[in-house]
């Protein structure tokens, strides 16, 4: 390899044209390979059509092609064969491009930059901004004339300081639902230490005035059976207890599930696996029968 025959066939060799007034840059690629192969002189290059096509991508075809038309302008010239019969190239370093390519480069260049400049300030010195209200044709109806437009609602804000008005009925505290469980049991306040709960019995004379109004007195709810060990209960038996301690208070039952779920690390959402639907159901059972053992404790 010889730098100067590659910085010749870069920089000086004269830059053959396309029928179309274009760099033929095939011919160009071909041409350095070429002085690649060279001596420093530019003498014995003789480099296959396939190692071109290799160091070029170009097709065999375009690489002949390619060297013809070098050939044709004097910069590759034949130098006998080789003893394998291939056609030896010397490249002519005495061909020089003319200094006047140099400057057309320079000169396109600019010219390129000012005309780029001038369609800049064209598109920036437009200033007939076509107005809004010249879109808008007359016959459009204003929004404010609308027949039905929606009238803005005034809300009343309280006064500062004031506190908020409670609904008449039932005060905003409340006290947790009877536990239907509890046969007998008074209803707790959310405060009330169920420690010093104490049984009601029904009022003989509240019996007799509905007796005599034909009112039916209210049934108290049965207690439920809660001696039994979970793990002596099938899948469905377990199911259906499930089902009656959710129809006696589905408050209680939310709870108790959510508190059983979290401790088994189930996600929410429908269980769809037998195991773990059992595991749910027994969960809550214990949880129940710890309720109703704290609850009976005295």
């Amino acid at each position: 390899m010889s730098i100067e025959a590659v910085a010749w066939a870069l920089y000086e060799a004269p830059m053959l044209l396309t029928p179309a007034g274009k760099p033929d840059t095939s011919a160009r690629f071909v041409l350095v390979v070429f002085a690649e192969h060279a001596n420093k002189t530019g003498h014995n290059a003789y480099p296959g059509p396939a190692r071109v096509k290799f160091a070029t991508g170009l097709d065999v075809r375009t690489v002949e092609r390619a060297v013809r038309r070098l050939e044709n302008k004097g910069l590759l010239v034949r130098d006998g064969l080789t003893s394998m019969g291939a056609v030896r190239w010397r490249l002519d370093l005495d061909l020089k491009r003319p200094a006047s390519d140099w400057a057309e480069i320079e000169a396109a260049l600019k010219a390129e930059r000012e005309a780029t400049a001038a369609r800049v300030r064209k598109h920036r010195g437009k200033a007939d901004v076509t107005d809004s209200a010249s879109v808008t044709p007359p016959s459009v109806t204003d929004s404010a004339s609308v027949r039905n437009a929606l009238s803005v609602r005034s809300v009343t804000h309280s006064a500062p300081g004031e506190p908020p008005v409670e609904p008449p009925g039932e005060p905003l505290g409340g006290t947790l639902p009877p536990d239907p469980l509890r046969t007998g049991r008074a209803s707790l306040g959310r405060d009330e230490d169920p420690s010093t709960a104490t049984d009601v019995l029904p009022d003989p004379s509240t019996e007799a005035d509905q007796s005599k109004s034909g009112t039916p007195a209210r049934e108290a709810t049965p207690a439920l059976d809660l001696s039994t060990d979970p793990n002596d209960l099938s899948s469905d038996e377990l199911a259906h207890l499930t089902k009656t301690l959710k129809a006696h208070d589905p408050v209680r039952f939310s709870t108790t599930r959510t508190a059983a779920r979290r401790a088994l690390g189930l996600p929410a959402g429908v269980i769809t696996s037998p195991r773990h639907r059992d595991a749910l159901n027994r969960a809550i059972y214990r949880a129940y029968q710890a309720q109703e053992v704290t609850s009976s404790a005295p």
